[in-house]
Formats: C-alpha cells, sequence, structure tokens
C-alpha cells in the first residue's frame, strides 16, 4: 500500500509538495487549465495562471506558473539548453492545443505587462476588450488572419489603444 506524506505546516508548500512529487505525468490530469470555453473571463484565467484555481469546499490547487517553474521545460537564457517538462503529456494534440491555447492568454498578458501596465490592468483591458464574446471567440478573434498564401495579416493583432478590437 502507497505511503502517504505527511502534511504539516512546516512542510506545507507548494515547493515543498512539489519535492515529493514522484511521478509528475500524472498531474496534468488533477491540475491541467480548463478548456477556453471554462473561463467566463480573461481575469478568471489568469488566476488559474497567477494564483491557483480554487476549488469550492476543498481547497487551492497550485498556480500553473508555479507548476511550470517546477515541473516544466525551462531553458538556460545563456546556453539554450534546458529540460524536458514533465508534467504535460507528450506527444498528445489536445494537451499541446489545450495549453497553447490557455498560454496564448497568459502570454497577451505578460506582454502588456512588459509595455508598462500592472497585472490587474492588463487583465482589466482585456476583458474590456473581450466584452460580450466568449473567450474561445475571442481567442479566435486575436488569431492572425491567414491569406491563401499563407501569410498572415495584422488583423489578428491587439488594439493599441483601450478600444474594443473591431
Amino acid at each position: 500500500m502507497p505511503q502517504y506524506p505527511q502534511f504539516t505546516p512546516r512542510n506545507c508548500s507548494w515547493t515543498t509538495i512539489f519535492e515529493m512529487v514522484k511521478q509528475p505525468c500524472f498531474l496534468w490530469a488533477c491540475w491541467h487549465p480548463g478548456n477556453l470555453g471554462e473561463y467566463c473571463s480573461i481575469k478568471q484565467l489568469w488566476a488559474t495562471w497567477h494564483e491557483g484555481t480554487i476549488i469550492d469546499s476543498v481547497g487551492q490547487m497550485p498556480p500553473l506558473l508555479l507548476v511550470e517553474q517546477e515541473l516544466g521545460g525551462t531553458k538556460n537564457p545563456s546556453t539554450h539548453k534546458g529540460r524536458r517538462q514533465t508534467w504535460r503529456p507528450h506527444n498528445n494534440t489536445n494537451v499541446s492545443a489545450a495549453w497553447s491555447q490557455f498560454m496564448f492568454f497568459v502570454t497577451q498578458v505578460n506582454s502588456m505587462m512588459d509595455a508598462g501596465n500592472h497585472a490587474s490592468e492588463a487583465v482589466q483591458i482585456l476583458d474590456e476588450w473581450h466584452g460580450s464574446m466568449t473567450v474561445p471567440q475571442f481567442h479566435l478573434k486575436l488569431q492572425p488572419k491567414k491569406t491563401w498564401m499563407g501569410h498572415t495579416t495584422a488583423e489578428g493583432s491587439l488594439p493599441s489603444n483601450s478600444a474594443s478590437p473591431t
């Protein structure tokens, strides 16, 4: 019978818990982000990344940012060498698509933060642009439009001001 670790106030941090994980490949089934249709707002999606999803009457999952830092594929900026991520299933197109779509919005928020916005401002701006669209519709709206030659146009880019995209 497997022996479960004892969690105490001394060892109950996500970093300590990650150190106890022996088979990270099983974490995706529990901690993966929802599909875009499960998020009502960019704020809710960002909370999953930055704070962790709250599970009513149970607790809170770790922030996916922290999961990715601890178990994701990271590269050393100077050597461009890294390790293979361990918590997301490999060679699974559904997992790759779900992660890519989720990370699209994380990247949008981070880009806006790089441009000088605070995270809460970036999220609020995106939610204003998001308006009455569903998150998947907003994702689709922001994708570069493809032409028959395979080139893209700027139609899918974010607006440069806080007006909503057309």
